[in-house]
């Protein structure tokens, strides 16, 4: 998605609750000028607790609840470190 960024700052700011996005932004002679940014919009996150509903929902997990990030599991790890590892690994 192109999103047209603020013409004074030139970036747009993320916000978790609207959905927008704080990207470097940059000018381009295909947009004559126009400074422009490509943006993703985060997975949807019921509880807000930084774990996408989607990885909730196949670990069996309930959507609503903030606390279950902070829940440890069997590895004794909580639940948004088991969400976040395989995304650092390698």
């Amino acid at each position: 998605m192109w999103l047209k960024a603020d013409a004074i700052t030139g970036s747009t700011l993320y916000q978790r609750n609207t959905n927008v996005l704080t990207v470097p932004s940059w000018t381009d002679s295909s947009t004559n000028g126009t400074v422009v940014a490509i943006v993703a919009l985060p997975p949807a996150d019921t509880a807000n607790d930084g774990i996408p509903d989607e990885w909730k929902k196949a670990h069996g997990l309930p959507l609503n609840d903030p606390n279950v990030a902070k829940t440890v599991n069997a590895e004794g790890y909580t639940q948004l470190e088991a969400y976040l590892n395989p995304l650092a690994a390698p």
